[in-house]
């Protein structure tokens, strides 16, 4: 038997009991995940959900004890540990330590995993996508741990230095946010919209933090010296804080689609009347005073194409008075859809009713916004008002593409597979004036997909009454089960991996506008069917709005005013 298998086996010898606990939660999380969507309609549903989130828990504790206890067994601090005397090379220590743990953090995890998308009927290319990410996540983590337990010589001082690294990280994410606030109102207001996330730098960061770490592991292994092995690591982290932001190759980046209609310059057009400007004071919920104001328009859109939806983000502006002077403005992340020319409904809706062949369609709608078009500070607004002027502005306009999902009979087994999406009706339940469905729900998705996550929508249709309503749906014991943790959020609508969950889809009577209300009675429900709406982000284009007579007149000190239609 060489020196690393025998490592190895005696590591496994002296750690059973700890490994064999490890497995056996990972075995349990795994048979825990899959087992409850498929008891959506049993009462202990709760009670699964509560156990996932216990044995999520227990697994992360255990794998915070075992990575140290692991490379503790052989000390690397100091020079009296028992295994100097004896001759194992430090490499292959080193390699032994990694081995273990490559199979038993990484691989048993990805391999759970990799077993549950195939019980959920995920493809093979995207069951080693998503494995393929969930080894890079536990490699972190493994990493991260085993360069803490390999700079300390016990597992006493392994959690001293993980308590303070976690409350020295507090305590920088606490300067960074006061600093932020205290300079909040010096800075442009910010909506918080923005693009499909890229996760090309959060991916470099992850691969060279990994790098970092093993090269810590290496200097440390070879020379027992901190005083060695700690700048080695810090350097290349700040190399990998560096190179992430600084990668100019986006490998990862969502391919998005820009159809050929937009070619045209007849399309997506964009335009405002000034009688629809109003300025209204932006008050930062951080402060007590308002520093910006805003100029919003009721922006419309015409040249769309049918199944297309749009929303526009202010880019820059220009403000030309009619006293000589000209103001610019940036753009700041607003974002508002824009009803169609010629029609007051919501953008989306109109897409909505046409895609789903109805005439009438009852949903929830937030009050339409006008768009923001300029901002500036209220010392040089007041000093400018009243003045009227020439607006200039570039805008991004947004393509949003709609397609149907899926139609599916209101009936138990009822079920839809796309890809890696598979959606499975349990029960349909009614009342006196609405109607509730459980469902299935599994997909699974990864940072090497390329392509934007969809957003999906349910409706409840009846082609004779030509009337289609929106449901809400939302994992009814979401409550009880956390979420995967993972060492960098890389953006994008939700959170990548596998996912498998109860979904439970309301569909009220009404949405509390008169007009909108109605009741699901039986000859309506008779003809009912569960239509499922998938809405993806593609390709973006810049187009510019002008306004002649854009006036700036005496701010609002109210919230500001919504653009009038649904």
């Amino acid at each position: 038997m060489s020196v690393l298998t025998h490592l190895i086996a005696a590591d496994v010898r002296r750690h059973r009991l700890l490994l064999a606990a490890w497995l056996t939660i990972v075995v349990a999380t795994t048979i825990v995940d899959w087992a409850r969507p498929i008891l959506a309609a049993d009462s202990a549903v709760g009670t699964i959900g509560i156990l996932g989130s216990l044995l999520w828990l227990t697994q992360l504790l255990l794998m915070v004890v075992l990575v140290p206890l692991v490379v503790q067994t052989h000390p690397l601090i100091g020079s009296d540990a028992f295994w100097m005397t004896r001759p194992i090379p430090p490499g292959t220590l080193l390699e032994s330590k990694a081995v273990l743990l490559a199979i038993v953090i990484v691989a048993a995890p990805t391999l759970a995993e990799a077993l549950l998308m195939a019980a959920y009927f995920v493809p093979p290319a995207q069951i080693a996508a998503v494995a393929a990410q969930t080894a890079l996540y536990q490699a972190f983590w493994t990493v991260l741990l085993m360069t803490a337990a390999a700079l300390t010589p016990n597992l006493t001082r392994f959690a001293l230095v993980g308590g303070g690294a976690l409350a020295a990280l507090a305590l920088l994410f606490a300067g960074m946010l006061t600093i932020s606030m205290m300079t909040m109102e010096d800075s442009p207001p910010m909506s918080g919209g923005g693009d499909t996330g890229e996760p090309t730098s959060g991916f470099v960061l992850t691969v060279f933090a990994i790098i970092a770490g093993l090269a810590l592991l290496v200097v440390q292994y070879r020379t027992r010296s901190r005083i060695r092995s700690v700048p080695a690591g810090a350097a290349g982290l700040f190399l990998a804080f560096f190179a992430a932001p600084a990668w100019p190759w986006p490998i990862l980046a969502p391919r998005l689609d820009v159809p050929v209609w937009v070619a045209a310059e007849s399309t997506l057009r964009l335009s405002a009347s000034a009688e629809t400007v109003e300025v209204n004071e932006w008050t930062s919920p951080f402060s007590r005073r308002s520093t910006w104001s805003l100029a919003r328009a009721r922006v419309r859109l015409a040249g769309i194409e049918p199944k297309w939806s749009a929303d526009v983000v202010l880019r820059e502006a220009a403000l030309h008075l009619d006293g000589g002077t000209t103001l610019a403005s940036v753009g700041s992340g607003f974002q508002s859809a824009p009803p169609i020319e010629g029609s007051e409904e919501r953008p989306t809706r109109g897409v909505l009713r046409q895609l789903l062949g109805v005439g009438r369609l009852v949903e929830p709608f937030p009050p339409g916004e006008s768009a923001v078009v300029f901002f500036l500070r209220d010392a040089d607004f007041r000093r400018l008002v009243p003045l009227t002027g020439t607006y200039r502005g570039r805008f991004q306009v947004r393509l949003t593409r709609h397609d149907l999902e899926a139609t599916l009979p209101l009936q138990h087994g009822a079920t839809h597979q796309n890809g890696a999406y598979r959606f499975v009706v349990e029960g349909v339940e009614r009342t006196s004036a609405s109607v509730s469905i459980l469902a299935r729900e599994s997909d699974a998705t990864s940072i090497f997909d390329r392509r934007p996550a969809p957003e999906l929508s349910f409706y409840l249709r009846n082609r004779r009454a030509s009337e289609a309503v929106a449901g809400f749906g939302r994992d009814p014991d979401q409550g009880f089960f956390l979420s995967g943790f993972l060492p960098f959020s890389y953006g994008g609508s939700r959170t990548s991996g596998f996912r498998a969950r109860n979904l439970l889809i309301r569909f009220p009577p009404g949405y509390g506008d008169e007009k909108e209300s109605f009741s699901i009675d039986d000859e309506w429900f008779e003809g009912a069917e569960l239509v499922v709406v998938r809405a993806i982000r593609e390709g973006s284009v810049e187009r510019t709005l002008e306004i002649a007579g854009f006036p700036l007149r005496a701010a609002s000190k109210s919230t500001p005013a919504s653009a009038p239609g649904k």
